[in-house]
């Protein structure tokens, strides 16, 4: 008999028994062996993610896309034709961002290190705040940065990477703030770590999906039920960055009251 279980512990364990003659002894014996699958069945939960994920977020914008040329099609000639445009460019501009989060997160997560070297966060933050400020400004969104200029706030990583995890914190926070208001950036140094807080004033994220926030492909719900919009990909290369960099990430928010992530890295003397 074969059959697949779990013990106490969550492993996945594939159960196998089989019933053998004694040789020259009376009787039968009962030969009962486990082997170790997690591994095995963590692809193959992976893969459905994957599979998943490809066939929704990747297939459904070009489905739009493919709808709105054929309603084109068949409409008077230049009718709406600006409006058409537009969404055809949202949408191909929304699969983008998906693609390339998603290609950023298979390379970080691809590879067991990655170069490091002598970086300010300083210099690290103020730039993904200028990457983010036409986005802000479209949704009339303030950006505000608070740092004291005589902390040394260095610290040893890639600055490709953690300019992406900042980025992604900030495009959060102004997705889902509402129009007209701020997000506030904070770096400093508390013990031997710097620390980088973003804090938004938007729909904040419901206590129980906290927990699986940062996993592959988890999205939240806001306050009314409905699925925020995005690949759920964002985040998990936050986490996966910051693990990379010995660091922690921490995450506090209530619905209708914001969130507020807070990244921190170990902190570094320079000679």
């Amino acid at each position: 008999m074969q059959k697949e279980c779990r013990n106490r512990r969550g492993m996945d364990l594939y159960l196998d028994m089989i019933l053998v003659h004694a040789g020259d002894q009376p009787g039968r014996m009962l030969i009962i062996s486990l082997k170790d699958i997690s591994d095995v069945k963590q692809a193959m939960r992976t893969r459905t993610e994957m599979l998943d994920f490809l066939s929704h977020d990747l297939r459904s914008p070009m489905v739009s896309v493919l709808a709105l040329v054929g309603k084109m099609r068949h409409g008077p000639d230049g009718e709406r034709l600006s409006d058409f445009l537009d969404n055809v460019e949202h949408y191909a501009e929304r699969n983008l961002n998906i693609a390339e989060q998603f290609l950023q997160l298979a390379r970080v997560e691809g590879v067991d290190s990655v170069e490091m070297m002598e970086l300010d966060m300083l210099d690290v933050v103020e730039s993904a705040i200028d990457q983010v400020q036409i986005q802000a400004q479209a949704r009339d969104i303030t950006l505000r940065f608070a740092y004291d200029e005589t902390e040394e706030v260095w610290v040893k990583g890639n600055n490709e990477l953690l300019e992406r995890l900042v980025v992604n914190l900030l495009t959060n926070a102004v997705k889902y703030s509402y129009e007209g208001n701020s997000v506030d950036v904070r770096l400093f140094t508390q013990g031997g770590q710097v620390t980088c807080e973003v804090r938004d004033r938007g729909v904040g994220i419901p206590e129980a999906f906290q927990d699986k926030l940062f996993d592959r492909f988890s999205r939240a719900s806001t306050s009314g039920g409905a699925r925020t919009r995005g690949a759920g990909l964002g985040l998990r290369f936050v986490k996966v960055v910051t693990e990379r960099h010995g660091g922690d990430i921490k995450v506090a928010s209530a619905p209708g009251e914001g969130s507020r992530f807070t990244l921190l890295l170990p902190r570094i003397q320079l000679s």
